[in-house]
């Protein structure tokens, strides 16, 4: 399976967004390789050259063209040679670092989510447990199972989150 499906089959139902977007990247990296800088400039600031003005009804080197202009007054300095080749791998890995930054913002805002459960989750089962001691709670009562429940939901979380995180790191 070639890695971009990979990433697709391994993907969390709801939290696609948040994943690499690996075929963009992909998308400027053979833009370069083809030598339409342009076109990869565009997609480094997250533009498709299809998206220009008058890009889909214009022939192939008017749209060339359109997407040159758009690149050279708009998005990066005009340049020739080595320098210009040096300067759109910049801004390819400009967009690489915004994914990994997306990624890793969304990482940190599900970790602190899961702690602020966890926290609440040892809360009640303390309560649970002195009144457990005190009152002879059964594990049948209302409180233990929604707290049981708690917990196993929490595990669930934290098994998605780890997952994601693992997928993400591997290359296969």
């Amino acid at each position: 399976m070639k890695f971009g499906k990979h990433i697709l089959s391994q993907q969390i139902s709801g939290w696609g967004s948040y994943y690499l977007d690996y075929k963009f990247l992909k998308k400027i990296i053979n833009s370069l390789e083809k030598g339409r800088l342009g076109d990869a400039a565009l997609f480094a600031t997250g533009v498709r050259p299809d998206e220009i003005p008058n890009g889909s009804n214009v022939p192939d080197q008017q749209q060339e063209d359109a997407s040159a202009a758009v690149t050279g007054a708009q998005i990066l300095p005009k340049v020739e040679g080595s320098d210009e080749l040096q300067i759109h791998k910049a801004a390819f890995f400009f967009k690489l670092e915004r994914e990994l930054e997306k990624i890793n913002a969304f990482y940190l805002q599900k970790e602190a989510e899961l702690k602020a459960r966890l926290g609440t989750l040892i809360d009640k089962k303390q309560f649970i447990f002195q009144a457990r001691n005190s009152a002879k709670l059964s594990k049948d009562s209302p409180s233990y199972v929604a707290l049981y429940e708690g917990f196993r939901y929490f595990e669930k979380d934290l098994s998605k989150l780890q997952h994601a995180s693992i997928e993400s790191l591997s290359p296969n």
